[in-house]
C-alpha cells in the first residue's frame, strides 16, 4: 500500500503533462534527436489564457475519463490498458471533493456512456472543507489540517491552474522552458471536442528522474472559452516501454453554485477504509531535522548580485534559514507570509535576517524568480551550488520548504518543514529565540 500511495504521489507531482495520442490503440514514438527549442508564441499566449480563466473561477466541477495504453516490452509482456473516471468539485479558496474509479470500458471512441465503474466506492478520494484534508488510497485513508491551495492536487487530469498559477501548464512549460526542458511548443489545427471548437498545443518536453531520461509528447486541446476540453500524451522512460494516456474532460461547470457544500466537501470514510496508522519515527525514511540547540553549520552561498553571504558572519542576529526553490508551490506560496512576518519585525527594530537558501536549482530560475519578485524586499535571497549539499547534507533537509531558526549565539532553536498556510508560529518562534539566554 506504502509502494501505491507512493508511485500515486510521485505521479502527481512530477505531472509531465506529456504526449501525444489519438483514438484507438496508438503506439508511443521512437525517440528521436533533441531538436532546437521551437516555441510559438501563439500557443503560449493560448496557455496564459487558459491559466488566467482558471485562477479567475470561483468553483468548478468536471468529469474525466482516461485511457491508458501500455507498450509491450522485448519480451511481449504489456501492462493491460488501464481506465479511469474521475469527478471534481472546486471551490475557493481551499475546498474540494475528488473522487476516482477504475473502470470496465471498451477502448476509448469517445462514447463514455458504456464505461461501467468495478467497483461503487471511488479507489482514490481528495477532499478538503477548508480545515481537514482527507487523502483515501484503496482501503487506507489519512487527515491533515494542511489544506491551503498549494496540497489541493488530483492524479493528473488536465484541469490544473484552478487553485494556483503555479499549477497550469502555462506555469509548467515557461518553467520547463527556463530549464531547457521545453524542446518545442506549436499551435496546430483546430479540432472540436464534445462539438466544442478547440485551439490544439503540441509540445515535447524531456526531464530527468530516478536516473531516467523521460521523453514526453502532448496535445493540449483549449476551449475558445480558455477551458480545457482533452489531453493526449505519449510518454517514453528511456529505453523501458512507455505508455499513451488520453484523458477527455466532460460535464463542465463554470463558477455554478455548490449544492450542499457542507456534505460535497466533507468525507465519510466508505466500509471497509481505514485510517492510515501513524509511522513510527524510527520507521521513517526521512533523516530528523537537526535538534535544537545545536549548533548550525557554517556555509557560503551568493545574492542576487553575486556577491557571497555566510551565515557566520550574521552572527548576532536570529537568522531564519529557509530553504526554498523556484520550482517549488508551497515554498513559493510561503513567501508573501515570510515577507509579511519580517516586515513587521523589522519595523520594531528587532535584528532578525531571513536568509532564503535556494540549492535546489541552476542559478538562472533562481535570478528570475527573485527579480520578478522585487516586492520580497524583507527577505534575503541567496543561491549556491545543488552539488555543495548545503540543505540534505548539512542541514538533513529531506522535503521544501525547510525552515531553522538560528539565535544570535548560532544555535538551532526551531525548525519546521511545509507550509500549511499563515499562522503565527514563525512569529512566536523568532520572538522566543530573541529572547532566549545564551
Amino acid at each position: 500500500m506504502k509502494q501505491a500511495i507512493a508511485s500515486l504521489l510521485c505521479a502527481a507531482a512530477l505531472n509531465p503533462f506529456a504526449a501525444f495520442a489519438q483514438e484507438g490503440t496508438p503506439k508511443p514514438p521512437a525517440p528521436v534527436a533533441t531538436p532546437a527549442p521551437e516555441i510559438d508564441a501563439g500557443a503560449m499566449a493560448i496557455l496564459k489564457k487558459s491559466a488566467d480563466t482558471m485562477l479567475a473561477l470561483k468553483t468548478f466541477r468536471a468529469d474525466c475519463y482516461e485511457t491508458a495504453v501500455f507498450e509491450r516490452d522485448p519480451s511481449g509482456k504489456s501492462r493491460p490498458n488501464q481506465y479511469r473516471m474521475s469527478t471534481v468539485v472546486a471551490a475557493k479558496p481551499n475546498r474540494m471533493r475528488y473522487d476516482t474509479w477504475t473502470m470496465n470500458a471498451p477502448r476509448n471512441d469517445g462514447n463514455f456512456a458504456v464505461w461501467k465503474r468495478t467497483k461503487a466506492s471511488p479507489e482514490i478520494v481528495f477532499a478538503s472543507n477548508g480545515t481537514i484534508l482527507w487523502q483515501q488510497f484503496g482501503d487506507i485513508y489519512r487527515e491533515s489540517d494542511k489544506t491551503s491551495a498549494e496540497y489541493l492536487n488530483t492524479i493528473g487530469e488536465p484541469w490544473e491552474g484552478f487553485y494556483t498559477a503555479n499549477s497550469s501548464p502555462h506555469s509548467s512549460l515557461r518553467y520547463r522552458q527556463s530549464q531547457n526542458n521545453l524542446l518545442s511548443l506549436r499551435l496546430e489545427k483546430p479540432e472540436t471536442v464534445a462539438n466544442i471548437l478547440c485551439d490544439v498545443i503540441s509540445y515535447r518536453i524531456t526531464s530527468e528522474y530516478g536516473g531516467t531520461t523521460i521523453v514526453a509528447q502532448a496535445r493540449l486541446f483549449v476551449g475558445r472559452d480558455g477551458v480545457v476540453r482533452r489531453r493526449t500524451e505519449a510518454i517514453r522512460f528511456g529505453d523501458k516501454p512507455g505508455y499513451v494516456r488520453d484523458s477527455w474532460i466532460r460535464n463542465i461547470a463554470l463558477n455554478a453554485p455548490v449544492k450542499s457544500p457542507r456534505t460535497t466537501f466533507a468525507y465519510t470514510p466508505p466500509k471497509g477504509v481505514k485510517k492510515e496508522k501513524p509511522t513510527p519515527v524510527a520507521e521513517r525514511e526521512e533523516p530528523p531535522l537537526l535538534a535544537n540547540g545545536t549548533v548550525a553549520p557554517d556555509f557560503s552561498a551568493t545574492d542576487i548580485d553575486g556577491k557571497p553571504v555566510k551565515l557566520s558572519d550574521l552572527r548576532g542576529n536570529v537568522v531564519v534559514v529557509d530553504f526554498w526553490a523556484s520550482w517549488c508551490p508551497p515554498c513559493v506560496a510561503s513567501m508573501p507570509h515570510n515577507q509579511a512576518v519580517m516586515k513587521k519585525l523589522q519595523a520594531e527594530g528587532l535584528p532578525v535576517v531571513l536568509l532564503a537558501v535556494d540549492n535546489s536549482e541552476p542559478r538562472p530560475p533562481f535570478e528570475k524568480w527573485v527579480k520578478d519578485h522585487s516586492q520580497m524586499d524583507a527577505l534575503r535571497f541567496v543561491h549556491a551550488d545543488p552539488k555543495a549539499g548545503i540543505s540534505n547534507g548539512l542541514y538533513k533537509v529531506s522535503g521544501i520548504p525547510t525552515q531553522y531558526i538560528v539565535d544570535a549565539n548560532g544555535r538551532i532553536r526551531w525548525s519546521t518543514v511545509g507550509f500549511g498556510g499563515e499562522s503565527d508560529d514563525l512569529e512566536k518562534a523568532i520572538r522566543a529565540a530573541l529572547a532566549a539566554k545564551p
